[in-house]
């Protein structure tokens, strides 16, 4: 055992080949898969966010063709015209819409979403190199090449891959602050958050706890933190002021919030979303036929609202199982019913067998992380990153919870694992404490060593 740690160090002594090594091998893959696959749908998003991008590339304009495999139809319009829209948040388009000017549609954008699966590896790793050293970012590199849910994930276009690369940028940037940088340094914060919500909302309902972790861990006075929540409130205005021109009506980020307020809220609603087939209370579904998206929104909303009003200890427990299926190693894929030929992510039993097996390890080297927290007491970045992982279960599970949305919190388990592993491997090579570890070890797994 000691022989190949000592080989493991003179591997992470060149950290720039690890690191290069890993996200060359995730855009080769992700590339690979990207052709194998070529144009073929691998989910219903899938053609919402083409149709919405190309509109926006090539029409200038944040809208649906009105045609009727695409959500939200509308028969009073002809066939092909252009309905403005606010039912998707518009990061995700944005991000492929430099893509779609230069003609590139699924192969070329799922090819995109490899590099940003590798560019997101380059945060985690500067992140854990930077408070741990090396050896954190070569467990940080092995780790995610371990997790392979995360190249299956970028295969597909989906917006948690870009919400992951900003929620590790937000991450990195918090880490790196203090109350002495600049203001623009926390208004560049907030234009990072701004933009994550813009990708995927629920993360709105993060902010509160980012200046909290702030103000508690002196990463900035109330002035900063402000300027930081001022900017991302800000950004994120601009899109609802569209969004209330557009429509014609107040309306929030997205107008599908409503829906899935429903689909995790009802009399018949499970809490592992285990099937495609939406059973609405009575009455709802004649209520929003004809509608616009305004009032579709409004009606599935106060029909969500009404049922937990009248059944709040039904709710409640329903809340809590979809709170612990944030945790779950495994899922049913909609997309495997609903989609021609599936959703392409291999056998059902193969599938399974990888995440028991990937997230399995993510979590066990957690809970023996938490074991030992009472020897080795959680540092504040470690707080923050357990708070969101939690904070963002409790968030979705007010809608309803997925493996897939959970990904890029999953990010953030894995700087957790890698700080404990660095440390624990640096404790087995030295044969010591910490407090009597020799330089040669504080020099890889020491708080500020090396960097990228």
């Amino acid at each position: 055992m000691r022989s190949f740690l000592t080989r493991l160090v003179h591997i992470v002594e060149r950290p720039r080949l690890v690191l290069g090594l890993a996200m060359g091998l995730l855009v080769a893959v992700g590339v690979a898969i990207a052709v194998k696959d070529g144009p073929r749908m691998k989910s219903l998003d899938e053609g919402a966010f083409l149709d919405l991008s190309g509109n926006l590339a090539f029409h200038g304009t944040f809208a649906h063709t009105n045609r009727p495999d695409i959500e939200g139809f509308d028969p009073a319009l002809p066939v092909g015209a252009l309905r403005p829209t606010a039912y998707r948040a518009p990061g995700y388009v944005w991000f492929q819409v430099p893509f779609r000017w230069v003609g590139g549609e699924h192969v070329l954008l799922r090819a995109a979403n490899a590099v940003l699966l590798a560019l997101t590896l380059w945060l985690l790793y500067g992140l854990v190199v930077r408070r741990a050293g090396r050896l954190a970012g070569a467990a940080s590199v092995v780790l995610v090449l371990l997790y392979p849910v995360l190249l299956y994930a970028a295969g597909t276009l989906y917006p948690q891959t870009l919400s992951a690369f900003l929620l590790l940028g937000a991450v990195r940037q918090l880490d790196a602050l203090e109350r002495t940088a600049s203001l623009r340094r926390f208004a560049l914060l907030g234009v990072t958050l701004g933009a994550l919500v813009l990708t995927v909302p629920v993360h709105l309902l993060l902010l509160p706890l980012v200046a909290t972790w702030m103000l508690g861990a002196r990463r900035g006075t109330w002035r900063q933190v402000g300027l930081t929540v001022l900017t991302a409130a800000s950004l994120v205005g601009v899109w609802v002021l569209r969004n209330s021109l557009v429509l014609g009506a107040v309306v929030g980020i997205a107008t599908s919030s409503g829906f899935n307020l429903l689909a995790g809220n009802g009399p018949y609603v499970r809490h592992d979303q285990a099937t495609g087939d939406l059973r609405w209370p009575r009455g709802v579904r004649e209520q929003v036929a004809g509608q616009g998206e305004v009032e579709r929104d409004r009606i599935l909303t106060r029909a969500a609202l009404h049922w937990i009003g009248e059944n709040p200890g039904a709710a409640a427990a329903l809340y809590g199982r979809k709170l612990l299926y944030w945790f779950a190693p495994w899922n049913n894929l909609v997309s495997d019913r609903l989609v021609p030929g599936g959703s392409g992510a291999g056998p059902g039993w193969l599938r399974d067998a990888a995440m028991l097996l990937g997230y399995g390890l993510l979590a066990s080297i957690l809970a023996v992380r938490l074991a030992l927290a009472r020897r080795d007491p959680l540092s504040s970045l470690e707080v923050l990153l357990l708070a969101l992982y939690l904070g963002g279960g409790m968030a979705y599970a007010v809608y309803f919870t997925r493996i897939r949305f959970r990904l890029p919190f999953d990010w953030l388990l894995i700087v957790v694992d890698a700080l404990f592993l660095a440390r624990a491997l640096a404790r087995w090579r030295a044969g010591a404490a910490p407090s009597g570890a020799p330089r040669s070890v504080e020099s890889l797994a020491g708080p500020g060593a090396g960097g990228v």
